[in-house]
Order: C-alpha cells, then structure tokens, then sequence
C-alpha cells in the first residue's frame, strides 16, 4: 500500500556538497548511490512507498556529533509489518 511519508525509512550519512534542502523524494533513490538530499534541520520531506520492498534513501550533512530526532508519519490505516 503506497503511504505518504514525511521522512522516508534508510536514512544515510554522507557528506555532500551544499545544496538546497529537499522537501519531496524523487526516483530512483532505491539505492545509497542514488541517496536523495539533502534533508535539512526541520525540514519535512514527503515520499510514497510503492510496495512493501520499497527502500528509500536520503543524505543529510553533519558537522559536528550530535542527537538526531528523525519522525515517520502515515496514514492510520497503512502497515508496515
């Protein structure tokens, strides 16, 4: 069952060049190679889960260490079991 998400499963740490912060997932970021990003600070980003195989990748730069707050929503009546 496809569902919206705002930030999607796989999340990746990588370093990347500064580029504008996404807020939608594009195709094919099926793999780290194609990872979508990057995801800023408070920024929600909106994706679709086109089966129950689907893995969707995203980067997001960090500087220094720190805690990560990372929040999936979705429709109530979808699961993901």
């Amino acid at each position: 069952m496809p569902g919206k998400l705002a930030l999607l499963f796989s999340t990746l740490f990588l370093s990347h060049g500064a580029l504008a912060c996404i807020t939608q997932e594009s195709e094919s970021n099926d793999a780290e190679s194609e990872a979508d990003g990057p995801v800023c600070s408070s920024q929600q980003v909106a994706g679709d889960i086109g089966n129950r195989r689907d893995q969707d990748w995203f980067y997001f730069n960090v500087d220094h260490a720190a805690t990560l707050d990372i929040s999936l929503s979705h429709a109530g009546s979808d699961d993901f079991d």
